[in-house]
């Protein structure tokens, strides 16, 4: 669960990159406003998101979330006013706990099958 959820956050993060890249930023320009290798910002670059499509609407959410309009809220919540219920509904871990659950669910199911030979 903890890698899965972990390994979100790094897709999470190249698509806003793609997403930027998308809305015409340079890869120079994406590796510094997030602060992300500039190696990635330029794959990014190379593969950008489409404007108004469904991906760079999401990774849009989690911009605003981690970089934009959001942010002053999210850096609350991650300091120690914060609560647990405000840190589940963040964007970016709502997102990275349903794909870390769901993996664990698929394990677990799997594991089961292979026990009742299902």
């Amino acid at each position: 669960d903890t890698v899965y959820h972990e390994a979100r956050h790094g897709e999470q993060w190249y698509r806003m990159a793609q997403m930027r890249a998308g809305q015409g930023r340079t890869a120079a320009q994406i590796a510094e406003e997030m602060d992300i290798p500039e190696r990635i910002a330029t794959q990014a670059f190379g593969d950008p998101l489409e404007p108004g499509s469904m991906e760079a609407l999401i990774a849009d959410g989690w911009y605003q979330s981690v970089y934009g309009t959001g942010s002053e809220h999210r850096e609350r919540v991650l300091g120690p006013t914060g609560t647990h219920e405000e840190y589940m509904a963040l964007p970016e871990e709502s997102d990275a706990w349903r794909v870390g659950g769901d993996v664990t669910e698929a394990y677990n199911r799997l594991g089961e099958e292979e026990t009742t030979g299902e």
